[in-house]
């Protein structure tokens, strides 16, 4: 295999890849007809309650990871557009995929850390079982007028759809699966 090549899109793959390993490391997922579900897998025993310093470290060693997969994830978005049109018109896109300005917004909060558009930070978000918590990330948008509240996993979903729309991967939507 050649030298990774900047300047050869079909290099794009091998950044998919990366972004479906990361994923896989942080999600098992469920493809369904309709729908993709994610289930968490970074998991703080019973012993720490979901409040507590384990926890909170455990979110804060998951928060880079993530910073790194919207990055990695939006780059290969606006690449694909880019190498298939030429352009990546970000405000005609917005329109057709909900939730892709917030993407956009986070992306360039990663890349700039400020955005004055938005205020953006983060939660940790657990699901509660009997034997522990499951911990994810969850991004708050405040807007002047608004907000909106989103898990790391829509914005994978949203990634994951573009990428089938576009006819880029194909997912067997009956399956619980690795990407």
């Amino acid at each position: 295999m050649p030298i990774y090549d900047l300047n050869n899109i079909a290099f794009l793959g091998h950044d998919m890849e990366n972004t479906f390993d990361v994923i896989n490391s942080l999600y098992r997922v469920n493809f369904s007809r309709n729908s993709i579900d994610f289930y968490p897998k970074t998991f703080v025993h019973i012993d720490s309650h979901w409040a507590s310093e384990e926890s909170q470290n455990t979110f804060n060693k998951i928060v880079p990871i993530a910073k790194s997969l919207i990055k990695d994830m939006y780059a290969v978005l606006e690449n694909i557009y880019k190498g298939q049109t030429g352009k990546f018109e970000k405000i005609e896109i917005e329109k057709e995929y909900k939730h892709l300005k917030e993407f956009r917004l986070l992306n360039n909060k990663f890349k700039h850390f400020n955005n004055e558009k938005v205020e953006i930070d983060l939660t940790a978000l657990a699901y509660i079982q009997s034997d522990g918590s499951y911990i994810d990330v969850y991004f708050n948008f405040y807007y002047i007028d608004s907000s909106v509240g989103l898990r790391l996993s829509d914005f994978i979903e949203i990634y994951l759809t573009i990428l089938e729309d576009k006819e880029i991967i194909s997912i067997n939507r009956k399956t619980t699966s690795d990407l």
